[in-house]
């Protein structure tokens, strides 16, 4: 019997993200006098206490898991990228990740880019009674926005006085988590962020009803989910995250950056799938590499050009790398944060800085060090979300 859960929530913007699993990075990090444990959720206790099964992926995950507890955000994301260059986001929050403490405010955006530039962005806000949310399977209600599958197959529908959006998303790659999908920090294990990949690659059919005019398009789609209890700029100092589908290839990478507190713990996700299989996903055998850096004018965060994952497993290698064509989205997240909080970031340094990107990405094979097979797309799609200080 499905459950129905009325929710209340507020929040920030969009961004997906979030990973497991130490990697190696050539930056030196900052001294801090002591840091705090933080670690990725992989024994048997620990998936015991949130209730998963090792390996497999239950579809009551991509439900409604915190409950709009005090003190807890959550996120569901959808991104396309379309066959006429355009890309869409559809996510829906339940709170602010930035301010779970914060009053409880239901939204959802939707940001949308044409080819030539052009940028749509648009929200809608609810009160507490007019958002539903299933604990058994993804099935959101707000208000006349709605999103709803089973691992599988989703449907998603933005509406408001400027745009109509309706998402068909078909997974072609099984639902993967690294681990558990939770990072526990703090001593105690106190505080955790979680992530599920639930369609890290599916195919997509958008209908946008737009200034009177209608367009479908197609393309591929991606859909994660995010949760926790803790505010994310106190755990995390700072994240690349992205996806690429190339020929019968899709990647999924992130490089996490624990905050100060936590000692800057690097973390790495690395997920390969070919033909709709994961083929490799061992955090152990990957090397971050960023090059060509220029730092953000405004607050000096340093901005990659070129992101490059290696993964080595015996004589094979793969080696994602994404490059930079367009910035299509800046913006802050202070306002997100109580007057109190506010000054404390302030007086810390943190940046509350978030970048999306689209490029080019290129997907590569190596045997004993001669490429073998090499696969690219000019429609990547990636982020920078750097709420913590410049390293």
């Amino acid at each position: 019997m499905k459950k129905l859960v009325m929710l209340s929530i507020a929040g920030v913007l969009a961004l997906s993200l979030i990973g497991c699993a130490r990697s190696s990075d050539d930056a030196e990090p900052l001294e801090v006098t002591t840091a705090q444990s933080v670690v990725v959720g992989s024994t048997l206790e620990q998936y015991e206490r949130v209730g998963l099964t090792k390996g497999a992926v239950d579809i009551h995950e991509d439900g409604y898991n915190t409950l709009g507890k005090d003190g807890t955000y959550e996120w569901w994301y959808f991104d396309c990228s379309l066959d006429d260059g355009s890309s869409l986001v559809v996510t829906f929050y339940t709170r602010s990740m930035m301010a779970p403490d914060a009053p409880l405010d239901p939204f959802v955006t939707l940001a949308l880019t044409r080819p030539d530039g052009t940028d749509i962005s648009e929200r809608v806000s609810v009160t507490a009674e007019g958002f539903t949310s299933s604990t058994d399977k993804c099935d959101i209600v707000l208000d006349a926005c709605t999103a709803s599958g089973d691992l599988k197959s989703y449907h998603v529908h933005f509406e408001n006085d400027t745009i109509q959006a309706d998402i068909e998303l078909e997974s072609n790659v099984e639902s993967w988590r690294p681990e558990s999908g939770y990072r526990f920090y703090g001593e105690a294990e106190e505080y955790y962020s979680a992530w599920l990949c639930v369609v890290p690659q599916g195919s997509v059919t958008a209908r946008i009803s737009l200034d009177g005019e209608e367009q479908t398009l197609l393309g591929t789609g991606y859909h994660d989910h995010n949760w926790g209890n803790h505010p994310v700029w106190q755990m995390q100092n700072d994240w690349y995250w992205g996806r690429v589908v190339a020929g019968p290839y899709v990647s999924i990478n992130s490089y996490i950056t624990a905050a100060q507190a936590y000692g800057f713990e690097p973390f790495n996700v690395f997920m390969l799938a070919k033909d709709g299989a994961v083929i490799a996903d061992d955090p152990s055998k990957v090397e971050f590499n960023t090059y060509d850096i220029v730092p953000d004018p405004e607050t000096g965060i340093p901005i990659a050009s070129t992101l490059e994952y290696v993964y080595r497993d015996g004589d094979r290698e793969y080696r994602v790398s994404y490059t930079l064509r367009k910035t299509i989205l800046v913006t802050s997240m202070i306002a997100a944060l109580s007057d109190d909080a506010k000054d404390l970031a302030l007086e810390a340094g943190d940046q509350m800085k978030y970048f999306r990107f689209v490029g080019g990405a290129t997907i590569e094979v190596y045997e004993r060090g001669a490429l073998v097979e090499s696969e690219s797309t000019e429609m990547a799609l990636w982020e920078l979300m750097y709420p913590g200080i410049v390293r």
